[in-house]
């Protein structure tokens, strides 16, 4: 006999669903790690049946972070952009926007190319 599905598990099976996908990690993914961990936790074989509350309230953290809830919650304002390099924080994201593009050649040229300095 097996359990019914609780609203947790639909919850996280939503997220899940919707959570974007790392390019600059194409074999490991959030969404496999966590869809192993829930198969494991939810696995109607296992002794006890998981906190519904508790696993409500992780899966709605889960959401949050897909809706941008905490970003919206606590902006960054000045940290972003320190006076000693302003641009520092986009520059970064365009490099790592940038990065699963690159070729072995070219990234092994920017690594050389970063240990000698011309004066």
């Amino acid at each position: 006999m097996s359990r019914p599905v609780g609203a947790a598990l639909q919850r996280y099976q939503r997220v899940l669903s919707q959570w974007p996908v790392d390019k600059l990690r194409p074999n490991t993914q959030l969404q496999d790690v966590l869809q192993k961990a829930l198969d494991k936790k939810y696995d109607p074989k296992a002794a006890t049946a998981p906190d519904e509350a508790a696993e409500l309230k992780q899966a709605n953290a889960l959401l949050t972070l897909l809706n941008d809830g905490y970003k919206k919650k606590y902006p960054l304002r000045t940290i972003l952009t320190p006076k000693s390099q302003p641009t520092y924080f986009q520059d970064l994201l365009e490099e790592l926007e940038r990065a699963p593009e690159k070729t072995f050649s070219t990234r092994l040229w920017e690594k050389i190319s970063g240990y000698i300095r011309f004066k």
